[in-house]
């Protein structure tokens, strides 16, 4: 049963008066000055928009770029390497190699993305196979700063061995571990070989031969084919011959 308030207010309350006479004359400048905040607050909701929107509408820095990485271009489709641990496409041996229409294709994706290593990369071989070696050098330099691992990776045999540069034996042994650090497994192979036969002794990398243990160890899933696998295994027995004459 509902509950009703007692006989003592019902009457009270039935009869009650309105607090405030909804007809009562407004007076103009009340109307005003309530028009004025409106403005204001309608002015103030703009601004934080205003505001807002640079934060709202940023590009996610995680996401794979549309551009450069995270798209397969013709130039992929011609220049990626079979070395190559990071490439987006089949790779293409140096005798089936187009490079001319390599050059032409990789010459349009550095127009959409001048910095991209992977693409600096492939235009650089494409340009050592058309013996334009100036070029192929500006490219691969390029590319190894971008910090992208086949970049490094060559340009570190180039000056390893003097190849179209003057030799840095450091240098190259720099560029070789930050492509080894990456998933670059013909790095990591170089990496371990040349530190067991002593060729970085007087470099001072900063990597622990611990570290180089590890990624040895973690390689197997870089190793696709069964030259890449024979070649984990050589440099695995190098590397413990070497730690065996210890």
């Amino acid at each position: 049963m509902a509950l009703r308030p007692s006989k003592k207010i019902l009457p009270h309350l039935e009869n009650r008066a309105p607090r405030y006479d909804d007809h009562r004359p407004v007076d103009p400048r009340e109307k005003l000055r309530g028009r004025f905040r409106r403005m204001l607050a309608i002015a103030a909701f703009l601004v934080a928009m205003l505001a807002l929107y640079p934060i709202l509408n940023r590009q996610d820095q995680s996401r794979p770029r549309r551009n450069g990485l995270a798209q397969v271009t013709a130039c992929d489709r011609l220049a990626a390497h079979p070395l190559d641990t990071q490439r987006t496409a089949p790779s293409v041996e140096d005798a089936d190699l187009d490079a001319e229409g390599a050059r032409r294709a990789c010459a349009r994706a550095l127009r959409q993305d001048p910095d991209d290593g992977r693409t600096l990369y492939e235009a650089a071989r494409a340009a050592f196979a058309s013996k334009d070696e100036q070029t192929a050098m500006e490219l691969l330099r390029r590319s190894a700063a971008a910090g992208y691992a086949q970049g490094q990776f060559t340009l570190s045999a180039r000056l390893l061995h003097g190849e179209g540069v003057n030799a840095d034996i450091c240098e190259a042994g720099r560029l070789v571990m930050q492509a080894a650090k990456q998933r670059h497994l013909y790095a990591r192979l170089r990496l371990a070989e040349n530190w067991a036969d002593g060729v970085f002794r007087t470099c001072q990398l900063e990597i622990p031969e611990s570290e180089i243990v590890a990624m040895l160890l973690a390689a197997d899933d870089l190793a696709a084919t069964t030259d890449d696998i024979a070649a984990l295994d050589v440099a695995r027995r190098k590397w413990d011959a070497a730690a065996s004459r210890q």
